[in-house]
């Protein structure tokens, strides 16, 4: 089952950014629909309320971006940037509430490890469609999904699997397609997860293990090793652009050694 479900969301998270109306309808239209019976479905978490909260925010901003013109590049970039801050700041809160220290410092090093806004690109095709890609290291990317990851761990270990499967799919898109489109991907499964989740509760609990599957001391190495990714990421941004400095700096003394020489 579990899968199955990889396929079909890997899919699912792809195809649907082809779409204009129907991308609205599903998470726009639909969510609005649904929210009601959300609201009144017992076992559903407020975090993961939270959540589809904010990812939903996301994907509109998705097709806001790509089919209107109400935006200037700057602004488009920053709230990109901003989203995507407040979608690690709000995990990293509830993990810091909750106790979970090393996954919290894990996502504020995230923060800090956030990729250059000049890899953000906004290509027109000859349809006039805008096409929103962010170029995203590897290293990053492996560091978000453990991280993320990881916060199943500590809140949800009962769905590590389910998560699992919704954190590798838009990893298997940037690996077919290009790293670039991951960030799409993570906002396209993540979405679709929740709403059939929250709609289909028993559907998904057929997939969950014992909570009591993952050991104290195996969660406690999942959120060392995520702390040590995160900070393997931060110092994979910084570390080049400290190189070029020194070699500037260096570069520059030696010039004008030769100069008073």
């Amino acid at each position: 089952m579990i899968a199955f479900f990889f396929l079909a969301l890997t899919l699912a998270s792809w195809a649907v950014e082809k779409t204009k109306w129907l991308y609205l309808v599903i998470f726009f239209a639909l969510p609005i629909a649904a929210f009601g019976y959300w609201l009144d479905t017992p076992g559903i978490a407020w975090t993961s309320m939270a959540k589809l909260a904010t990812i939903l925010l996301c994907a509109i901003w998705l097709w806001l971006m790509r089919f209107t013109n109400w935006f200037s590049m700057k602004a488009e970039v920053n709230f990109s940037f901003a989203l995507l801050v407040l979608n690690i700041g709000e995990v990293s809160l509830v993990d810091a509430y909750g106790g979970y220290w090393m996954n919290a410092l894990a996502g504020l090093f995230l923060l800090f490890a956030i990729p250059p806004l000049s890899g953000i690109k906004l290509t027109t095709d000859e349809t006039g469609t805008k096409n929103f890609t962010w170029q995203m290291p590897w290293l990053w990317i492996a560091s978000y999904t453990l991280w993320n990851w990881t916060f199943i761990v500590n809140f949800f270990p009962q769905s590590v699997f389910t998560q699992g499967a919704v954190l590798l799919a838009p990893v298997m898109i940037a690996a077919v397609m290009g790293r670039e489109h991951w960030i799409k991907g993570r906002v396209h499964s993540l979405s679709l997860y929740l709403m059939m989740a929250f709609t289909w509760l028993p559907v998904f609990a057929m997939m969950d293990i014992s909570p009591t599957a993952i050991q104290p001391n195996a969660a406690l190495f999942i959120n060392a090793a995520s702390m040590i990714l995160a900070i393997a990421a931060m110092i994979g941004r910084y570390a080049p652009q400290l190189r070029a400095t020194h070699l500037r700096t260096s570069s520059g003394s030696r010039d004008r050694s030769k100069a008073r020489e």
